[in-house]
């Protein structure tokens, strides 16, 4: 989809350009999840549990796809350029 929306040259810039996008995601998640507390505090109290549920749940998603990443043989090879899939 990279290659096709945006100015990717070939299939390998197309890759780097995606992790780049999720590596970005990943650095946004972090950094508004130590926020947390303040966001959180700033609401009603009725929503404050459900928000704090709502973000713990998000933070759970985004480390069960990376264990499940790491655990499922599908993306492992020997030439991975991420170290933990290189196997």
């Amino acid at each position: 989809m990279l290659q096709e929306t945006q100015a990717a040259a070939s299939l390998e810039e197309a890759v780097f350009q995606a992790i780049e996008l999720v590596n970005a995601y990943d650095r946004e998640f972090k950094e508004l999840y130590e926020q947390r507390q303040e966001v959180i505090g700033s609401l009603d109290p009725l929503w404050q549990q459900p928000a704090e549920a709502y973000i713990e749940s998000m933070r759970n998603c985004i480390a069960a796809s990376y264990y499940w990443q790491i655990q499922t043989p599908r993306y492992q090879h020997p030439q991975h350029f991420l170290d933990d899939l290189r196997r």
